[in-house]
Parts: C-alpha cells; structure tokens; sequence
C-alpha cells in the first residue's frame, strides 16, 4: 500500500453535519465509544463529469488508512457529492474500488440505506401530507422525512422551526430526539 498519510485522520472525530465537512475528510459513522463500527464516511468533491481512478484510488486509501490506523477493517465508503455525479461515474468509482481493494465500496449520490448518517441542526419547517420537512440551515437543503411511529407525537407537538437532529437509516429519515439515546439496529446513538 502506498501513497498513505495519517496526518488528516483523527480517530476522535464526533460526528459532523455532511455540510460542514471539508473535502477529502473522513469521519466516522459513529460516537467515540462504538470505534468498532466498520462504516466511514469519506466526503469528496463535486463534479459534474466522471472521476478517474486516481480519485477513486485516493477514497480508497483513505479507508485503507483509517483501518491501519485504527487496526480495525473498515468494510463500506458511503461517497457523497451532493448528488452532482453521473451515475455512471459512481458505477465505475465503486467496480474499481472493488477490484483493487479488498473493500465494499458504497457509492451513492444519496445516504445509503445500510449506513446510518446524522445530521444535526436539522430545522423542522412544515409538514406535508405524512412528510415532515425538515431543512439544513446551512445549505437550505430540504429533506422529506417520515418518522419512527414513536416519533410523531414529539413531531408534532414542536414548533415549527425547531431545531432538531434526524438520522437516515433502513431508507428512511427518522427523527431522533435531543434527550433520548437511541438503538438504531446494533449502533447506539447519544445525541446531546
């Protein structure tokens, strides 16, 4: 393995709303105390033409590293670019990670649906229809939501612009409230 720097990775990295990484940072899908989760998340930037290999080497050296780093295999890359990519470029990126490298690659415009992804100071803005809308205030992104059954009457007994933090996991955005840990499949989640 070549071509591997250290000096960005930082094992005790929180989690980070996706619009506030840098490009090229990894973080994990995880809290500190759960560093056995095998997800990264390796944030790159937007294009709107195919990468090359070269791109797609350096994703997969930098989950290559964590796992050297941290003595742990890391088994999936969730790729976000905010939905600019072809999906053929996204195709190609994930065949050559494959072959190269003994990693699952995942390599969506969206969060995909076996990794959960956080984002935190979510605004709750309207309710359509059983959606939720809920918008980032950094990027005004809106995101349509349908809760956990457990999460509808705390839903709707907030006011609208709350600020609230939602998890996207199994192909759904589910609220998570700011009090509560909870299970999300076997990761755990203590949002503060």
């Amino acid at each position: 393995m070549q071509d591997l720097d250290n000096k960005n990775i930082d094992n005790n990295r929180k989690y980070r709303c996706i619009s506030e990484m840098k490009v090229g940072e990894a973080i994990y899908l995880h809290e500190e105390e759960l560093l056995e989760s095998p997800f990264v998340l390796i944030k790159a930037e937007n294009h709107e033409t195919e990468l090359g290999w070269g791109k797609a080497k350096a994703i997969c050296n930098t989950a290559t590293l964590v796992s050297l780093t941290t003595g742990k295999k890391r088994t999936a890359i969730l790729y976000c670019n905010n939905g600019s990519m072809r999906k053929e470029a996204l195709k190609s990126i994930q065949s050559q990670v494959d072959d190269e490298y003994n990693h699952e690659a995942v390599a969506w415009n969206e969060p995909h649906s076996r990794i959960p992804v956080v984002l935190k100071n979510v605004q709750y803005t309207h309710k359509h229809n059983d959606m939720y809308v809920m918008t980032d205030r950094k990027t005004n992104e809106e995101y349509e939501m349908v809760p956990q059954s457990w999460a509808v009457p705390i839903l709707d007994k907030l006011e609208y612009n709350t600020i609230v933090t939602i998890i996207y996991y199994e192909g759904k955005w589910n609220f998570v409230s700011k009090k509560e840990t909870v299970d999300i499949g076997k990761y755990k989640f203590n949002i503060r």
